[in-house]
């Protein structure tokens, strides 16, 4: 038994009245007049315990009279409709409906969320006049505002048959917060909250832990487990996650993509095709096999054939979800870089060589500039600057630290032209620190005893092989300069020759050889023209400019300083909807709040000129594919923490729902019967009263 009205039953101390007034008469006097002590004999002992029953009878009945008033007020409803007795509470009623992609697979009941409709479909048929309810779809990322209680239960069924499968998960703990609020102000006093979901663990995600949201005491929470009672067995398979190898795109040369696949049914999976898709064309394909409940990953990979933004997608066959079945990547494979090549005809000789030789596919555009014109060019046109030989002065090395500290991108080299003490202070100037020299002396050669193969720089390079020396040809060096900065590519002696420093908001490749004859043979060995080719492909690369986001989070994103000066972001949507964003400049960069994606895809952020800014990779959360089967007893356990009664909890079978549905709600007020009982009592305490009072004169 609940009670509507609970607060009226702190009107029960009113009860405990009659007693305090029949205790104060047990304690007066009463004289009684008589003429001989004959009367006093004549007075039977039987009457006497007579009249002490009634007025135990009466002082119980007074008591009850007042209990029952009470408990009229307070307004006691069963969980059960009686015949003939009660009366029906009005109630107000928020239904939480389950619309993300989990629940759009079958079993032997049909699909999952057509069932979930149906579900709430019943529950809206036994309503009647004077209920309000409100149906709050589980992955709407609306707030309290686009939700109300209303008693057009015609206008609520056309919202329950406008909700549709979502790609974003569930969020029960917000649409129990906005259940909450709602029936703070509803009208009806009985309140009831339903949820009708497939319960997957992934929707009892916590954002405030030491908040209990529903106060069960006063709700009534009712689950409706869709799901629950099949046999059937799920086959599901999804991507969870897709690497991009590489970290330099360009066209013609492979990409190659890592991707994780999970198993979540209880059967092997023999001959699975994977195939990669670059601009929703078939590009790749690779079979597998994958074991039940096993992670695994697989290679696949392939050569873009164009430049700009490829759209690009790893797919499984169809199987029971196929929402899971595709996850999105983006980049950009950009245009041959523009590079400023400052130095003397003799270090810039190679860079002139490379740049004839890569013909009708060239992999940068340079530019050739001696050390004087330094200070005249326009840094910020260039991707890449190489600067090969001097000599500098301190306004060069200022000019090259402004550029990069906004995003440029610097490949520098020692050289003998520019004083010593001119050429340290400028490299610090850059970041690069710790300098030193070491030269070639009769007890040891100078000889490369650390190589990082794995770095981007080599990657793909040296094929099947990590060791230092194999396929390398090492220079004879007389002379190189080392730094302690930044990250170690190539090392000498303990010390690191070629390594890579960001600045600012840009990066720089530090080479501590010569590269010309001055300190070695370096520039005529074959690494050398390797090292010039991808450095300047590295350094124009777009690093941090893909951003990874899941379907339902706010987008947040803070790009590099360079994009300060642009005030309007153009966002060019997977759907081909377009929008515009305004930014706000931040000491660190360029901030960009955005609502949250409601489809999976590859969306491109574009600053002005329609140069790409950003792409962002909206998938659907991996958490939606673990199709587990519900029971009862782990139902309560989640829904435990957000309850402060765990009694307060009905979980009823969707397969038998108007027999549990009215079994279990709080539907049949008794307040008359207790408005009966109170008259019956009162009656009976005058009829009690009047007899005891004649017993008295007698």
């Amino acid at each position: 038994m609940n009670f509507l009205n609970p607060a009226v039953l702190f009107g029960m101390f009113a009860a405990s009245i009659p007693l305090i007034l029949h205790l104060l008469n047990l304690r007066k006097l009463k004289t009684i007049e008589f003429s001989t002590l004959l009367f006093i004999k004549e007075l039977q002992k039987t009457k006497i315990r007579k009249i002490k029953i009634k007025q135990i009878l009466l002082l119980i009945l007074r008591t009850l009279i007042i209990a029952f008033v009470v408990f009229a007020f307070a307004r006691p409803a069963i969980r059960s409709n009686l015949p003939l007795i009660g009366t029906y509470s009005k109630t107000s009623m928020v239904i939480l409906i389950d619309n993300s992609f989990s629940m759009d697979v079958s079993d032997e009941f049909g699909n999952r969320f057509n069932q979930a409709k149906s579900s709430v479909q019943k529950i809206l048929e036994n309503l009647k006049d004077g209920d309000e309810v409100s149906i709050i779809p589980m992955s709407s990322m609306n707030d309290l505002g686009n939700f109300s209680l209303s008693r057009n239960l015609q206008r609520v069924r056309e919202n329950l048959s406008s909700i549709n499968i979502s790609n974003t998960s569930a969020n029960l703990e917000n649409s129990l917060r906005i259940a909450s609020s709602l029936l703070d102000k509803a009208v009806n006093l009985n309140k009831e909250i339903y949820v009708v979901s497939d319960a997957q663990p992934n929707i009892f995600h916590r954002a405030y832990n030491d908040s209990i949201i529903v106060n069960s005491s006063s709700i009534a929470m009712m689950i409706i487990p869709i799901g629950m009672g099949t046999k059937s067995e799920i086959s599901n398979l999804s991507i969870d996650s897709v690497y991009s190898v590489n970290r330099i795109y360009q066209v013609d040369k492979t990409v190659e993509v890592e991707t994780f696949i999970r198993n979540h049914s209880d059967k092997d999976v023999n001959g699975l095709v994977v195939s990669l898709f670059f601009n929703k064309q078939r590009v790749a394909q690779r079979t597998m096999d994958i074991q039940a409940g096993q992670t695994k990953s697989v290679l696949i990979g392939s050569e873009p054939q164009v430049y700009g933004l490829i759209n690009a997608y790893v797919e499984l066959e169809n199987d029971a979800q196929d929402a899971d079945n595709r996850r999105f990547f983006g980049f950009v494979v950009p245009q041959p870089p523009n590079i400023a090549v400052i130095g003397n005809p003799q270090s810039t000789s190679a860079i002139k060589i490379l740049s004839d030789l890569t013909g009708d596919k060239p992999v940068f555009n340079a530019q050739f500039y001696t050390t004087n014109q330094t200070g005249s060019i326009d840094l910020s046109k260039f991707d890449v600057v190489c600067c090969l030989s001097g000599p500098f002065k301190s306004n060069d090395y200022d000019k090259l630290a402004k550029y990069v500290s906004t995003g440029g991108s610097l490949f520098i080299f020692p050289e003998e032209d520019t004083p010593p003490e001119v050429m340290t202070k400028g490299l610090q100037t850059l970041g690069i620190l710790g300098l030193g020299y070491k030269t070639q002396s009769t007890q040891s050669n100078l000889t490369f005893d650390q190589f990082d193969k794995i770095h981007p720089l080599f990657q793909g390079v040296f094929k099947g092989t990590t060791d230092v020396r194999s396929n390398l040809e090492t220079p004879k060096m007389s002379k190189v300069m080392t730094t302690n900065s930044g990250q170690g590519i190539i090392g000498v002696q303990g010390s690191s020759v070629l390594s890579e420093i960001v600045f600012g908001d840009g990066k720089i490749i530090f080479c501590g050889i010569s590269p010309d004859m001055a300190w070695g043979n370096f520039s005529t060995t074959s690494l050398f023209p390797v090292l010039i080719l991808r450095s300047i492909s590295y350094l124009s690369a777009k690093e941090g400019l893909t951003i990874n986001s899941i379907t339902g989070e706010n987008l947040r994103l803070i790009l590099p300083k360079k994009f300060s000066g642009v005030s309007n972001f153009k966002l060019l949507e997977s759907n081909g909807s377009e929008s515009f964003i305004k930014s706000v400049s931040l000491p660190s960069g360029v901030l960009l709040n955005y609502p949250p994606f409601n489809s999976s895809g590859v969306n491109t952020m574009y600053a002005d000129n329609n140069k790409i800014a950003a792409v962002v990779n909206v998938n659907n959360s991996p958490d939606e594919s673990d199709l587990n089967k519900v029971t009862v007893d782990n139902i309560k356990k989640d829904f435990s923490s957000y309850l402060s009664d765990i009694k307060a909890i009905e979980i009823l079978n969707p397969n038998k729902l108007l027999a549990e549905f009215n079994r279990a709600r709080t539907g049949t007020e008794l307040w008359q019967i207790f408005v009966i009982l109170a008259l019956i009592c009162a009656i009976t305490e005058m009829i009690v009263a009047r007899t005891s009072k004649n017993d008295l004169a007698n």
